[in-house]
């Protein structure tokens, strides 16, 4: 009866079907496939999340760093630190003196951006520089030794400035960087011709405050030169 009753219990037809219709099967434990699957059910059940995933402990870290943000936030923010604030530009404005006690906050404004408008539109004008006066020292004279640099301006550590009107029928050279008085030349390196009736001016803020050499091929060659 144990075989009859084991074909009796035999499903209609082979295949899939449903759970009902199926007879129960006991696999091997140590089957490669059933070792597989227990490894599949694992891995899902645990999980395995990459460093700083987002996780309810990192969530409670980011909600306790922005409860801080807003708690600093409140406490700089407020109506008596802005009355401190105006306080000081108030303060500001009334330094500027004569022109400051106009300043006031203009029409329609207020707080911070009042206060910094009134201090803007006080300011706007006409903005008038008057330079200061220059003190000249003359430096003209005559080419001692033709064919012989000499110093024309010895050494200034407060020269701004200098010029050179060559008056003589010939040319004369200056050397006006790194020289050591006696080392200008006709074309020499680092030197530079003012020819016949020529000027020469530094320009502004563009002086040398070194010794300043001057060449000249004839003895007696006349210029006009002076420094401030």
């Amino acid at each position: 009866m144990g075989f009859l009753s084991y074909v009796i219990n035999l499903p209609a037809k082979l295949g899939r079907t449903t759970s009902a219709g199926s007879v129960s099967v006991t696999l091997s434990s140590d089957d490669a496939a059933v070792a597989a699957l227990n490894a599949i059910e694992a891995s899902v059940a645990a999980p395995s999340l990459p460093s700083g995933a987002s996780t309810s402990a990192n969530q409670t870290t980011a909600n306790t760093a922005l409860s801080a943000i807003e708690t600093s936030v409140a406490a700089s923010a407020t109506a008596a630190n802005q009355t401190t604030a105006n306080t000081s530009l108030a303060t500001i404005a009334a330094a500027q003196g004569a022109g400051g006690t106009s300043i006031s906050e203009p029409a329609g404004g207020s707080g911070l951006l009042g206060w910094l408008s009134g201090i803007y539109k006080s300011l706007t004008g006409t903005l008038t520089v008057t330079p200061s006066a220059a003190t000249l020292t003359d430096h003209s004279g005559t080419i001692t030794t033709g064919g012989t640099a000499q110093i024309l301006m010895a050494a200034n550590a407060t020269r701004k400035g200098w010029r050179l009107q060559n008056t003589s029928a010939g040319d004369l050279w200056f050397k006006d960087v790194g020289s050591t008085g006696t080392d200008a030349s006709s074309g020499g390196m680092g030197c530079f011709k003012v020819a016949s009736g020529g000027y020469y001016e530094t320009p502004s803020g563009g002086s040398s405050q070194g010794v300043i050499s001057i060449f000249g091929a004839t003895t007696a060659q006349s210029l006009s030169a002076s420094e401030w």
